[in-house]
């Protein structure tokens, strides 16, 4: 593991945005920021049985008119194409809490469940890869015929049940939807992906464009960099290894490179770190940067990778990512899903802590 020097990455951080005013989304803590998953949970299923169980809803919210997902910005980058759910929503006070859900979905019901929303087929648009993650918009809406009244401070039970789906693909099938979704740990470990974005160059030698993977882990207090660099300048010769550095800025940019126009710079040149291991044969490199806990939790930054050979003169530029130092979830869980994920008819399902993020109306 190569650490990252705490003054550079303090220094880089800067002058801190202010947080806009927060709208209701469980779990809170992805509100602004991407969830760490994606599911295709209730919305992508052909027949189906879901809860979810909410804990972390303010005491202003005392009146749900309907909920809504959006789409994950980080697992598909293409299209996803209209689609139309036959579905059906019961809404109570939860008899349960995330951390004492029953596999069992009437346990989780309280008292006299509402059909908020009588079967009916509802219209989802089709939806373009955002421009940014998270996406800016709960796109795929869920309105509530008759309004649930929510006491302050309780817990909530949404239920949705699927009875089939119109899909490009054809009828009542499964399919990729891909709603934002977040894992949620009470051990003070979480993931953050990044939102990859531009294209890279291809190296001499190599007939596929220079790539990263990066994704920010945080373990409790420390929050490590994990980067996988793919196809770039190869080293041959490890007495003319090729040398990488992670460029980082505060905005994004596209500039093409002076000499070599089909390579882009999406990062300025606000903090570049040397990474200490060369790429192989293959021209791949994995390498871990500690000590990212310097920046505030929900800081953003570009990171791109750059790869080089003094010798040979080889220069490749990777796409860029969009990275988002992860902020902790609670030490107690603010949510859980029940599924049967292929039976509107089940009386019982799995219990995750993989949540969509949902925001409530």
């Amino acid at each position: 593991m190569n650490p990252t020097p705490l003054l550079s990455l303090v220094s880089f951080c800067g002058l801190l945005c202010a947080v806009p005013a927060q709208t209701v989304v469980s779990p809170a803590s992805r509100t602004l920021v991407e969830g760490s998953a994606s599911t295709s949970y209730p919305l992508g299923r052909a027949d189906g049985r879901f809860q979810q169980i909410h804990a972390d809803l303010p005491p202003t919210l005392t009146s749900i008119v309907g909920h809504a997902f959006r789409r994950d910005a980080i697992s598909t980058r293409g299209s996803i194409a209209a689609f139309s759910v036959d579905l059906e929503v019961r809404v109570s006070v939860a008899a349960t809490t995330p951390a004492t859900a029953s596999t069992t979905f009437a346990n989780n019901h309280g008292p006299s469940p509402v059909t908020v929303l009588p079967r009916t087929i509802l219209n989802f648009p089709a939806t373009g890869r955002p421009n940014a993650d998270p996406a800016p918009t709960f796109e795929y809406v869920i309105p509530y015929a008759t309004p649930f009244s929510f006491p302050a401070g309780s817990t909530l039970c949404v239920e949705t049940i699927v009875y089939g789906n119109t899909t490009s693909s054809g009828n009542d099938r499964n399919f990729s939807l891909l709603l934002d979704a977040h894992e949620l740990r009470t051990d003070g470990k979480i993931d953050q992906p990044g939102f990859r974005f531009g294209t890279g160059c291809a190296a001499p030698g190599q007939s596929a464009t220079h790539y990263g993977r990066l994704d920010l882990s945080r373990d409790n207090g420390l929050v490590d960099l994990v980067i996988e660099s793919r196809n770039a300048a190869a080293t041959t010769d490890p007495t003319q290894p090729t040398m990488t550095a992670l460029v980082l800025g505060t905005a994004a940019i596209s500039t093409p490179w002076s000499w070599l126009p089909n390579c882009t710079q999406y990062s300025p040149f606000d903090l570049v770190l040397t990474l200490a291991g060369v790429t192989d044969a293959a021209g791949d490199l994995d390498e871990t940067l500690a000590g990212f806990e310097a920046l505030p939790d929900g800081f953003r930054f570009v990171a791109q990778l750059v790869s080089g050979n003094l010798a040979t003169g080889d220069l490749t530029f990777a796409d860029a990512s969009w990275m988002t130092i992860p902020t902790p979830d609670p030490t107690t869980l603010p949510a859980v899903r029940i599924s049967a994920a292929n039976d509107h008819t089940a009386a019982t399902g799995s219990v995750s802590a993989s949540v969509p993020v949902t925001m409530f109306l």
